[in-house]
């Protein structure tokens, strides 16, 4: 057998004469270019979910994040999300990205440290210690998409995805219903 088609081939059935496809992004739910978009009914498979640690009141001058590049011009409230670099979240999303919290659009502050990150509270958002924040996902949560991500830092929606750290817990669902979660293993030295 021969194969030498993608998930755009799959989709659109142009060039999958040799009998045999080799189905990648589509998998994950996503669309494989602007110009071939996912199927009615397929939607993304995976999204990245933290919640809220700290809420914190910022005054103006007040910094966040490393080397202090952002300063509150305004009062305003901050949101501590335990998530960084560390588990795959870029450091190439300041001043670009956002969060959906209680599906609006909190912008990214500061710098994305190692292992967490701070979003601005929306206006008229009343947010607390535990509220769900969305880093990725869907659009309906306030959430950026992975291919927002990808536009944003200047990338393909492969590496957003496959970038992601075993440190973020894997909670696997069907039909809305939790049925397998998977976390990280202890490393060696603290075992």
């Amino acid at each position: 057998c021969l194969h030498v088609s993608n998930s755009a081939a799959l989709i659109t059935g142009v060039g999958v004469e040799q009998g045999m496809v080799r189905a990648g992004i589509v998998l994950y739910g996503m669309p494989p270019s602007d110009e071939v978009p996912v199927p009615a009914g397929v939607h993304a498979a995976m999204r990245i979910e933290s919640r809220v640690a700290r809420v914190t009141p910022l005054e103006p001058g007040d910094t966040v994040g490393y080397n202090r590049k952002w300063r509150a011009e305004s009062p305003l409230l901050g949101v501590l999300a335990p998530i960084g670099y560390a588990d795959g979240y870029r450091r190439g999303l300041f001043g670009k990205a956002w969060a959906g919290l209680h599906g609006q659009h909190a912008p990214l502050l500061g710098r994305v440290s190692m292992d967490q990150t701070v979003f601005a509270v929306p206006a008229g958002v009343n947010a607390k210690v535990g509220d769900p924040l969305h880093l990725m996902g869907r659009p309906e949560d306030g959430a950026p998409t992975a291919t927002d991500l990808a536009a944003m830092l200047d990338t393909n929606t492969y590496e957003i995805l496959v970038a992601l750290r075993a440190r973020i817990p894997r909670v696997y669902l069907r039909g809305g219903e939790v049925v397998a979660e998977k976390r990280m293993e202890s490393p060696p030295w603290e075992a």
